[in-house]
């Protein structure tokens, strides 16, 4: 049986104040339930390593922990670098929900 992991985005600033408080607003939020391929696709990547790094987080399998503020954009940045010398479906999904929360000024989850 796949573990469950999440990647969510929060939509608005009530949003986020109830995931920062563990009570997620399921319609204002972006939910990405990964399959155990994805999860290693993505982590295999080396996405997770490079952003922990530069953002001074723990982005790693067992362990929660999330994006805010300038290191939204910091995360971007590494991404959009990695996915212009790489192809991977699941860094180009990540892209896409990391755009929406520096957009939105909220955070992207990791609950792995």
């Amino acid at each position: 049986m796949d573990r469950q992991r999440y990647i969510t985005v929060p939509l608005t600033v009530e949003a986020k104040k109830g995931y920062d408080c563990g009570e997620e607003i399921t319609d204002q939020t972006l939910t990405w339930q990964l399959t155990e391929i994805e999860f290693n696709n993505l982590y295999n990547s080396g996405v997770f390593d490079l952003i922990n790094i530069e953002c001074d987080l723990m982005i790693d399998d067992f362990e929660s922990d999330w994006i805010e503020g300038d290191k939204i954009e910091i995360a971007l940045n590494i991404l959009q670098d990695w996915e212009n010398k790489n192809s991977c479906e699941e860094v180009k999904k990540l892209i896409d929900l990391v755009k929406v929360a520096f957009e939105k000024n909220t955070c992207v989850g990791f609950d792995f």
